[in-house]
């Protein structure tokens, strides 16, 4: 009998170190990027992801938390967690549009997402951009016979590798909205080292920051292969970009839209396709 009481002790504590490995092994999934959820394993009856968080400089952040993850036209929303992942519980069967925002940063969208109403479904891999904290301007316009070229003047600071976007319009109205423009390009911009990056100041002040100027190159046969006649006026205006620029095709007009522009707007310049 003291044997078998033996024996049946150490059967139990063998089942109680599987349990709890098994438990262990089950605390923290993998992202599929790498690393560790800090939440626990997604429930049946989830749609969850993970979503990247890049800085100006082209780096992921370590922090990925605090991204609004928004289901749009339903009041459902969650916070991202420091591993960048989310999850939405209880949703009944459907289509949905899902909105990762942030301040400071451009916000990534994801359209016609379907969740069959059960299981743990991983959702769309999502990426927000920090937006440039520059602005391009001044555009002017110096034609030559086969292109086009827009010399202009960047305010403030652009990392070592920027970017301006380019809309282009047949109305004076262009702007970055899907409706205000024909199509866009992007170019990167190449500043010349200590291109006006100072002033002088004669009484002893320090120096103050000048706009630093930039040429950009639009050649006569890719404004044609977009649709403007040789020949014909176009209207342009300019944003700087983030150089992991995010975007989605508009349902509606089928337009690329780009949430990673900065807002504040170029001047708008009037030339004559080439």
């Amino acid at each position: 009998m003291e044997t078998a009481g033996r024996s049946s002790c150490l059967l139990l504590i063998a089942w109680g170190l599987i349990s709890l490995s098994g438990c262990m092994s089950r605390g923290n999934p993998v992202e599929p990027g790498g690393g560790e959820y800090t939440a626990e394993f997604p429930p049946e009856g989830s749609l969850w992801g993970s979503v990247a968080v890049v800085n100006k400089y082209q780096e992921r952040m370590q922090d990925k938390g605090g991204v609004i993850v928004t289901i749009e036209g339903t009041p459902r929303s969650t916070i991202s967690s420091f591993s960048g992942f989310w999850e939405f519980t209880g949703l009944p069967e459907g289509e949905y549009t899902i909105t990762w925002t942030k301040p400071g940063f451009g916000y990534s969208r994801k359209v016609g997402i379907q969740y069959p109403g059960a299981g743990s479904v991983h959702g769309p891999k999502a990426q927000i951009s920090e937006i440039p904290d520059f602005s391009i301007g001044g555009l002017m316009d110096s034609s030559g016979t086969d292109a086009v070229y827009v010399k202009g003047t960047i305010t403030g600071e652009p990392t070592p590798i920027s970017f301006a976007r380019l809309y282009l319009g047949r109305s004076p109205t262009v702007s970055y909205l899907a409706n205000n423009h024909d199509t866009s390009f992007a170019r990167q911009l190449f500043v010349p080292p200590g291109d006006g990056t100072t002033s002088s100041q004669s009484d002893g002040d320090d120096g103050m920051a000048l706009p630093r100027s930039f040429t950009l190159l639009l050649q006569g046969d890719e404004l044609r292969g977009a649709g403007f006649a040789r020949g014909s006026v176009v209207y342009l205006i300019g944003y700087s970009d983030s150089p992991q620029a995010q975007s989605y095709v508009d349902p509606q007009t089928k337009k690329r839209f780009y949430t990673t522009i900065n807002m504040a707007p170029s001047n708008v310049l009037r030339v004559i396709v080439p």
